[in-house]
């Protein structure tokens, strides 16, 4: 249903209690879109994520067990999702750049002409966009908006741990929310907004995009405020 052709590096389970859990899930989408199609007989804009083990078979008797992040975002537009991963890459890898590519990079889950991935030093570490078509009729959910990212998480781990970080004490006062309002150039990723903002101060936290706004008469062509 996610685009698996092959289970010859599937770990299959002996006497399995359901037929349709008769394997080791080798990505955490299918168990994201299950939940994603219950979720919205309730509401329909959400969004969650889930940290769990994938496996695969490399020999006979030899087996790869890792960590997977994925999550989907429901009712929303890329736009969102890049500033929730953007903000996410700055917050977890500080000094680091990354890049971002647009395709799918052989991920059958996702959308051909609307998906992406970042890089850090060459290296993928996420990728994300629109479910497929043929995945979101499979999942029952041909009707809905579903985005969807998933991360390396070994990867991401590894530059984790080998960057700096700082940290501090839990604040003994409410946060304030404030509205803060630019003018840049489109080719300008919101995560190189957020990381010069939280430079500011180290009291500030948790930026997200509100809106966007494009008019080239009174902003100007190719810029977005």
């Amino acid at each position: 249903m996610v685009g698996y052709v092959d289970d010859s590096n599937a770990v299959h389970i002996q006497n399995a209690f359901n037929v349709e859990y008769t394997m080791m899930r080798r990505s955490m989408v299918p168990n994201l879109l299950s939940a994603t199609a219950e979720n919205l007989k309730q509401q329909k804009k959400f969004g969650f994520f889930e940290i769990g083990k994938v496996f695969e078979k490399l020999e006979e008797n030899e087996f790869s067990e890792r960590k997977s992040l994925a999550g989907v975002l429901v009712g929303q537009d890329m736009t969102t999702l890049r500033t929730i991963l953007d903000g996410f890459l700055c917050a977890t890898l500080p000094g680091k750049v990354f890049q971002v590519e647009q395709g799918t990079n052989g991920i059958a889950s996702l959308h051909p002409n609307k998906s992406g991935r970042y890089l850090v030093d060459g290296e993928l570490i996420m990728s994300f966009g629109s479910l497929h078509p043929g995945v979101a009729e499979s999942f029952g959910l041909a009707s809905a908006e579903v985005l969807l990212f998933e991360v390396d998480y070994q990867k991401l781990f590894h530059y984790f741990t080998n960057t700096d970080h700082s940290f501090s004490e839990i604040a003994k006062y409410p946060g304030i929310t404030r509205e803060l309002n630019f003018v840049f150039p489109e080719t300008i990723p919101v995560g190189t907004i957020i990381e010069k903002i939280a430079k500011v101060s180290p009291i500030l936290s948790n930026f997200s995009v509100v809106d966007t706004f494009r008019d080239a008469v009174k902003v100007g062509e190719g810029r977005n405020p």
